[in-house]
């Protein structure tokens, strides 16, 4: 046994008997104000903590424990070794002096975005059923794939109401009408709920507005706001039973909602009677500081965030680092709120039944993708199909036609599954399956226009590059942090700038979020003409040719590609 186990052992006996924490046969509150009574600051902040970096995370689930963890570096395990992991981490957690429970948490918005699991139709395909009570089977197939591997909240379902196709996450949402998504959010989360694993409805609240534009502050009336877009999620808490939501980026008249006490306590909590907690929406709590400029600094930021209603930060320690720390330190969070905060946390895993029963069977894992949920899925994909005309009789399609024109790349490859897809295994695409369905059929494919090209052009290659000393490619830098202070953490030499590190990271040393690379070397054209240079990036891009600033895509985004257009003389080598 560990010195760390041994610990742990020592302190779940007390005078012959379990601490009142590690009875399931007492109440949760009366657990809860027990563990809380025996928790130091440094523990009670732990549980406030989120994030997917094990450099972060394992040292803590090792000694203060430690509140949530971020799947998404995982997604390419397959079921067995995801729920193996899972396992691993909360026989860490056991170790803690407290032993308390990690929360691992993951998207399942119409399907468990882990590789190998069932993939249903999209959020607004399953609108299109009409029919809650068979979106309630789909949530319950999806709830069951999900805690064989011992993930315990959903970051779903998405409940925003939508009016305006131009918003790009339309496909995420059950539509623009506030009681059929209230119905179909209400038929999700009790699937989840009942099932032992807690939902986050988001995102809270109205996050796209005028133009179709997403996260930009929104000016409304309370009529509105109450009558349309609170609705699905008054529904979800109050007849649902989520045990968590998530907050949104943007401001609602003036006040960001991650920090809005009037949102996030007197209508959540006061008015409603929600008991869960509230995570941020992914760097919701860093834009009170870096967009909204509502605080002058971090630790002004965490203060704000806590004091409103905001119990813990997604996906990284950022504001709930260090600077939560201060703010408790100085008086600006009380005792008293960092308490109720923690409580918001711990009472959720005593309801889940963390405390007791954390681990999982990985070798079932696998067996709960099944050919019946598989079945579910074709059965719900047919129940989304909304067909407004058919002239003529003219579907389905008869098998005696000698030939038929596809039309569309979408056609050909992979299906596209939509946002928060994951990899459910092998597809078949559009124009196979009409082959397989059809094989007497004449098929003749016209690619048309592209739709997945978002811009991006070809990698340069590493023939048009040099490093400093000479080598294909260019010097790579990377630091652990956005600001490329200090010495880069890595330097190596990279053939090509084409990376897709996706939720992962470029290297074992980096971070997975917030860090930095830099590349440097020269160009060389093969022939003397304008050439047009293309960036894509999630987050900020810049590219210099010559000195000159050709490609600028600074700044907090999404996936977009900038171009820039350069003269460049065949032979010479330019910097860039």
């Amino acid at each position: 046994m560990t010195l760390a186990a041994l610990a742990g052992a020592q302190l779940s006996v007390r005078n012959g008997q379990l601490p009142a924490y590690k009875d399931p046969s007492r109440p949760v509150e009366a657990r809860v104000k027990d563990l809380l009574s025996q928790m130091t600051t440094a523990e009670k902040i732990a549980q406030l903590r989120s994030d997917a970096d094990p450099k972060v995370y394992e040292p803590a689930l090792k000694t203060t424990g430690f509140g949530f963890f971020a799947i998404y570096p995982l997604r390419g395990l397959d079921p067995e070794a995801l729920a193996i992991k899972m396992n691993d981490l909360q026989r860490m957690a056991a170790t803690s002096r407290l032993g308390i429970p990690i929360m691992p948490y993951e998207e399942a918005l119409h399907g468990l975005i882990d590789k190998g699991h069932t993939s249903y139709p999209q959020a607004i395909g399953l609108a299109a059923s009409w029919d809650p009570d068979y979106v309630h089977r789909v949530a319950l197939a999806i709830a069951e794939e999900t805690k064989a591997e011992g993930v315990r909240q959903v970051l779903s379902p998405v409940i925003n109401v939508c009016r305006d196709s131009r918003w790009g996450r339309m496909e995420e949402s059950y539509g623009e009408d506030p009681l059929l998504t209230s119905r179909m959010g209400v038929a999700f989360v009790t699937a989840f709920e009942k099932s032992g694993i807690a939902t986050t409805p988001k995102h809270f609240v109205a996050n796209l507005w005028d133009g179709g534009r997403d996260s930009n502050s929104v000016n409304i009336s309370m009529r509105q706001l109450f009558d349309i877009y609170l609705k699905p999620f008054e529904a979800c808490f109050t007849e649902g039973g989520s045990r968590s939501v998530m907050c949104s980026y943007n401001a609602v008249n003036g006040v960001p909602c991650a920090s809005d006490p009037w949102l996030l306590t007197d209508v959540l909590r006061k008015q409603w009677g929600f008991k869960g907690y509230v995570v941020s929406d992914w760097g919701a709590a860093s834009n009170v500081l870096g967009a909204f400029h509502q605080a002058a600094t971090a630790e002004d930021a965490s203060a704000l965030l806590l004091n409103a209603g905001m119990d813990s930060e997604a996906p990284t320690v950022y504001i709930f680092g260090k600077p939560i720390e201060d703010a408790v330190r100085s008086g600006k969070i009380s005792g008293k709120t960092l308490d109720e905060s923690v409580s918001r946390v711990l009472r959720v895993k005593f309801e889940l039944g963390l405390f007791d029963e954390n681990l999982v069977d990985p070798a079932k894992a696998p067996l709960a993708v099944s050919p019946a949920h598989r079945a579910i899925a074709a059965e719900s994909a047919r129940r989304a199909m909304v067909l407004l005309k058919n002239e003529g009789a003219v579907l389905p399609l008869s098998k005696t036609l000698k030939r038929i024109a596809i039309i569309g790349d979408l056609a050909q490859g992979a299906v596209p599954l939509g946002g928060y897809s994951g990899n459910p295994g092998p597809t078949k695409s559009i124009l196979q399956g009409l082959k397989d369905s059809s094989p007497s059929t004449q098929f003749d494919f016209v690619e048309g226009c592209a739709v997945n090209s978002n811009g991006m052009l070809p990698a340069i290659p590493s023939t048009a590059l040099r490093t400093s000393d000479g080598q294909s490619g260019l010097n790579g830098e990377y630091w652990s942090n956005p600001d490329f202070k200090g010495e880069p953490t890595l330097t190596r030499v990279d053939g090509e700038v084409s990376f897709d590190w996706g939720d992962g990271s470029p290297d074992a040393k980096l971070p997975v979020d917030n860090f930095a690379a830099r590349w440097t070397g020269t160009i060389t054209a093969p022939t003397t003409g304008t050439y047009t240079i293309s960036g894509t990036s999630d987050d900020g891009l810049r590219v210099y040719i010559g000195g000159r600033l050709i490609v600028d895509n600074w700044g907090d985004h999404g996936a977009s590609s900038i171009t820039g257009n350069v003269h460049l003389n065949a032979g010479e080598a330019v910097s860039i």
